[in-house]
């Protein structure tokens, strides 16, 4: 029974073979989500922190979709389909494609501009540390020599000048 639906018609509103559009919907949504992890783990095999990272964005990604806010729009959307008589099976998976989308477009809008300012603040990177330890000096402060002490002031000096010169240009 399962077999006598195509793929595309699963999310169709007619309630023929309510059950077994479901069922498939299920198998779906679990293929997808196994996809997903079997990925993260091939990915993030040899870095532990990032999977931990993926699962408990997984978590809260989960927390995040039974907001009250989420329930009540896939509720009234739900609700509306009913009183036209159809079946709304697929109103949940949609409602979350959505708001995927959002989110991946969000998150590749940062990375993009992540990536077009790191050039244009390399400068900031190097430069900032040595002219901040010679200005207000180390905390907590370390006991040097003299002459390191003169060696590493004019070295500093140097860096904060180059660090000037790249941020003027």
């Amino acid at each position: 029974m399962l077999l006598d639906i195509p793929v595309l018609r699963v999310f169709d509103d007619k309630p023929a073979a309510a059950k077994a559009k479901l069922a498939l919907l299920y198998v779906l949504l679990i293929a997808a989500n196994g996809f997903a992890w079997l990925w993260a783990f091939a990915q993030f095999s040899n870095q532990p922190i990032l999977l931990g990272t993926a699962s408990l964005a997984y978590t809260l990604g989960l927390r995040h979709a039974v907001d009250p806010d989420h329930i009540a729009a896939i509720d009234n959307v739900t609700r509306k389909l009913m009183q036209e008589g159809k079946r709304p099976i697929s109103a949940g998976l949609f409602f979350a494609l959505g708001h995927l989308s959002v989110v991946i477009i969000a998150s590749l809008l940062v990375a993009l501009s992540i990536g077009a300012l790191k050039a244009k603040f390399d400068w900031f990177k190097e430069g900032w540390r040595h002219c901040w330890h010679k200005r207000f000096g180390d905390v907590p402060p370390r006991h040097r020599g003299y002459k390191h002490d003169d060696l590493d002031l004019g070295l500093s000096r140097f860096r904060c000048r180059q660090a000037r010169r790249k941020r003027n240009r």
